[in-house]
């Protein structure tokens, strides 16, 4: 939990552009880039079950699993709750060329019935592990932060006060046991950031996020997926 203690230092990236080289005056900050990927339906996706499918599925994991194994990706996992996105594969690796090239094995990909959309993301080092074996699975809780109805870029004393109130609820909910990981996406947009929690239930995820001081200012809005995992990869 001490790597999410000093995530709270990384609170303004939600509010600019967060500049890497402000870590290197704290030696204790271990931050680097990752490309995240989203599977997403491809033009193929069909909610047919077939044999056909199945053995596709199969071939899909046996992809993902090769990926962890040769440290190409540090964790990936499906979304249950059947939306656009499908799962996410964060790779080891700042190159979203790289990323692309490693992804493009997957047999899912190449039959069309996935696509895949990748993005930079800063986050913790260390925290992602190889996962336990044998392998057996866990749910978490994946949020994307993204811009609310009074978002705003300008850096005034209620947005800075707003971005202290969330710095201190982040420490807090690490410190509880169920905020394991946060990030910033790089390459801005509406989705500004990630919050994965390990909690009992969606609804406790929920009231976790109802309380950010962001959140209820209406500055940032978080929008919650149930992700499985694999054991051992978070804390």
């Amino acid at each position: 939990m001490k790597h999410l203690f000093l995530y709270a230092l990384l609170i303004t990236f939600f509010g600019k552009a967060f500049s890497q080289d402000s870590t290197k005056s704290d030696p204790t900050s271990e931050m680097t880039t990752y490309v995240m990927g989203f599977l997403v339906k491809g033009p193929a996706w069909t909610q047919d079950k077939t044999p056909e499918l199945a053995k596709l599925q199969q071939s899909h994991m046996v992809h993902i699993f090769s990926l962890i194994d040769s440290n190409k990706a540090k964790i990936a996992g499906p979304f249950l709750d059947n939306k656009e996105i499908r799962g996410i594969i964060v790779f080891n690796t700042d190159s979203i060329e790289l990323a692309r090239t490693w992804e493009s094995d997957d047999p899912a990909v190449q039959t069309g019935r996935l696509s895949m959309q990748f993005t930079k993301w800063f986050a913790g080092k260390g925290i992602m592990k190889h996962p336990d074996s044998p392998i057996a699975f866990a749910k978490y809780f994946f949020g994307f932060l993204k811009k609310g109805p009074k978002w705003t870029s300008s850096e005034t004393d209620e947005v800075k006060k707003i971005q202290e109130g969330q710095a201190a609820n982040i420490n807090a909910m690490a410190m509880a046991g169920k905020l394991v990981l946060v990030g910033q996406f790089i390459d801005g947009g509406d989705n500004r950031g990630v919050y994965i929690f390990k909690t009992e239930s969606l609804d406790e995820a929920q009231t976790l996020c109802i309380q950010d001081p962001a959140v209820q200012a209406g500055r940032l809005i978080v929008e919650l997926h149930p992700w499985m995992v694999t054991k051992g990869s978070l804390p």
